[in-house]
């Protein structure tokens, strides 16, 4: 169970990041898959998009193995076919969770349903859906704020699609609809560049937080006595359970959502994991 997905652009097996994240990445197993031509893998030689995603999914986990999917470009395009293929491989695998940092728009109603019939297969496999929304919050012409602005896969019901905030409020470039069900810090957060760290925006880095703490809640799914069998959407029933009896906590903005936006914050409790390791480590509850 303990396996994940990030469907994305190139991560390098060599990833080039500050001493202080080598410890962080000996405890993380990944693996390189790719449904891309060779005439389509321009690679860059340095951490891009998908290095990023990898490292805010994989922060709270310990012992886990990331399969990291390559179907973006270097510049962050890629084909709703080659998605598709991605998301095959994916059902493949079996893991936990699967993560698309990524989004489509103006798809054909055969698409639609192509990839509703995919990701119900993933859901029946027990695999959690995470998606970013969009950074289309804003019109650009206009600058005013552009309602159902959510792309694809995070649109469909079977994801559980993000949005961004920071400091406890949307970013304005947040896309936001009824299918944004929370948020998580993406606006200037800190991530392992190539010469150090590097501060991103964006939902993309907003959604493999989502991952990595579904990953550590299903890394202690035979401690849960009321979930016998699942599907992928047993985080929406997992979630408060695991915080109030892991944490002592009743913080319920997860289900207490903001009346006009629509979502509650997820920021609290993806921090409150990222320290774990080091306080389990200590007490030697967990092993390397």
């Amino acid at each position: 169970m303990n396996t994940g997905v990030i469907i994305d652009t190139f991560v390098p097996g060599n990833l080039h990041m500050p001493d202080l994240m080598q410890k962080h990445y000996q405890r993380i197993e990944v693996k390189h898959k790719t449904v891309l031509s060779s005439n389509d893998r321009a690679r860059l030689p340095h951490n891009g998009h998908g290095a990023h995603s990898l490292f805010f999914a994989t922060r709270p986990l310990w012992n886990y193995k990331v399969y990291c999917i390559e179907a973006l470009d270097h510049q962050g395009y890629g084909s709703f076919d080659g998605f598709l293929e991605a998301l095959e491989m994916a059902a493949s695998l079996r893991p936990a969770w699967v993560n698309a940092s990524l989004g489509f728009s103006g798809l054909r109603r055969k698409e639609i349903k192509q990839l509703k019939k995919l990701s119900n297969i993933l859901l029946h496999r027990g695999t959690a859906l995470i998606a970013a929304g969009g950074n289309e919050g804003i019109n650009p012409i206009t600058g005013q704020p552009v309602t159902d602005s959510v792309c694809y896969p995070a649109k469909l019901n079977q994801w559980l699609a993000t949005g961004s905030s920071q400091d406890g409020k949307k970013s304005d470039f947040s896309s936001f609809g009824k299918e944004i069900l929370w948020t998580l810090d993406g606006q200037e957060e800190l991530s392992v560049g190539f010469y150090g760290e590097e501060a991103v925006s964006g939902t993309s880095f907003s959604a493999p937080k989502l991952a990595g703490i579904i990953g550590r809640i299903g890394m202690e799914m035979h401690k849960i006595p009321h979930v016998k069998q699942v599907d992928g959407t047993w985080p929406m029933t997992v979630l408060p359970w695991f915080c109030k009896k892991k944490y002592r906590t009743n913080k319920y903005d997860i289900l207490n959502h903001d009346e006009k936006l629509g979502f509650g914050s997820l920021e609290w409790l993806y921090r409150r994991m990222c320290t774990d390791y080091d306080r389990y480590k200590e007490n030697g509850q967990c092993q390397e």
